[in-house]
């Protein structure tokens, strides 16, 4: 049903406010954009004085960099209004669209719901017109995205037919095929990883931060939103690993949608080395355990494949692009990078419990490396009810009671199932 004439101001003057509360937004990461590169300019010039001079300037600009990255962060929390999603198809997002929108042709709306914000968040809907079946197109809209608050729901002719001063068909400046992520990583990630970087970055301090990257592999990664976030961090290449083919392809799909090939990694691989469906259950039987732990361990080479082999091509290219006369010096540099791939900065695991994969799990994170993990706790109040995916009191940290604990959490989700979470550090120096 069609909205009566004050709906559809009413929702055009919250498009604008949208639209008004987007271009701050934008002015601000302009500025602290601005002020990241007087930054720079200030250390270059520093370069030029005395060696002492450098030291302090380099502490400094650390600092700098830091409070500007902690700004931009505040700016997103605290001022970015909500989520604006443009169901055109590719061709009409591509000739112009509103900044910071997000295009999602609504015939593959349905199988793209991963890439939405949390339920119940507030979003605001652009789309096409269909001849006669503009109705139908907005109820299917509203049934799809039942689960959201709709702040307006416009179509592009309204857009078009708009009289305001400056028009709002003016305002679709942008152009390409570029859009915004809207979805956030899981809680426990995004309020973990400022700390992950800023203590891998000081384990790199004298390399280029500007070429920095960190290897990071999820485990049971499904469509691979917390892959996709990391990897937009434009620091981290990402291994996701599910054993379901199909939620694997929409991780691959959304990261050529959103420019960071190169950066993901899919790997199907059965996790749970296949047992007797009688042992499938908790039980007592050390010998049983042993052996499923045993087959894990056996998990990772292929786990480490994918790290392996981006190495391997980083080498490649770095031969090919260097002379003649650097070429076995180089080759000897490469040979001792390969020695150096022995696990990942960070390894990730949400949701997902298999006892026998945590000896597993501790050889896969490098010295100096993270694990974060966070699943469901007894006592059940939900799903998962079975015991064996459920953690016990203190069990993560029981578990990795070799590694620096920087954080650990019994609590609830906001639907009162009992989580654990931990965030640990291995030592750099292992007896």
């Amino acid at each position: 049903m069609t909205d009566s004439v004050s709906e559809q101001k009413q929702q055009i003057a919250v498009l604008l406010e949208w639209l008004e509360n987007n271009n701050n937004n934008n002015n601000n990461n302009n500025n602290n954009n601005n002020n990241n590169n007087n930054n720079n300019n200030n250390n270059n010039n520093n370069n030029n004085n005395n060696n002492n001079n450098n030291n302090n300037n380099n502490d400094d600009d650390n600092n700098n960099k830091n409070n500007n990255n902690q700004s931009c962060t505040n700016c997103d929390k605290e001022n970015d209004f909500f989520g604006l999603i443009d169901l055109r198809n590719k061709e009409e997002f591509i000739n112009g669209h509103f900044p910071n929108s997000t295009n999602i042709p609504i015939e593959e709306l349905e199988v793209r719901m991963f890439e939405l914000p949390p339920r119940e968040s507030s979003i605001g809907v652009i789309y096409s017109e269909n001849n006669d079946n503009n109705n139908n197109n907005r109820d299917t809209i509203k049934k799809l995205l039942s689960n959201y608050k709709i702040e307006f729901l416009i179509s592009q002719n309204q857009i078009n037919n708009d009289k305001n001063i400056p028009s709002l068909k003016s305002r679709q400046v942008e152009t390409g095929n570029q859009s915004k992520m809207l979805w956030k990583a899981c809680l426990y990630l995004n309020d973990s990883i400022d700390i992950i970087e800023s203590t891998l970055k000081q384990q790199q301090q004298n390399e280029n931060s500007n070429e920095i990257k960190f290897n990071c592999i999820d485990i049971a990664c499904g469509s691979g939103r917390d892959c996709l976030f990391l990897a937009n961090r434009k620091i981290w290449k990402v291994v996701g690993v599910d054993n379901d083919q199909t939620l694997l392809n929409k991780m691959m799909d959304a990261t050529n949608r959103f420019n960071l090939n190169g950066n993901v990694f899919e790997l199907n691989l059965e996790l749970e080395p296949l047992t007797p469906k009688d042992n499938q259950e908790d039980n007592n039987n050390s010998q049983i355990k042993d052996q499923e732990e045993i087959q894990c361990l056996k998990l990772l080479p292929n786990l480490l494949e994918p790290l392996n082999n981006n190495n391997n091509n980083n080498n490649n290219n770095n031969n090919n692009n260097n002379n003649n006369n650097n070429n076995n010096n180089n080759n000897n540099n490469n040979n001792n990078n390969n020695l150096d791939i022995i696990g990942y900065d960070l390894v990730h695991v949400a949701r997902y419990l298999h006892r026998p994969l945590f000896p597993l799990l501790n050889e896969l994170v490098k010295p100096g490396g993270f694990i974060l993990y966070h699943t469901f706790m007894t006592p059940s109040m939900g799903k998962p009810r079975r015991p064996r995916f459920l953690l016990n009191p203190n069990e993560l940290k029981e578990k990795f009671n070799q590694f620096k604990v920087l954080d650990y959490k019994e609590t609830h989700l906001d639907d009162g199932r009992p989580i654990q979470v931990l965030l640990a550090q291995k030592p750099i120096n292992i007896d």
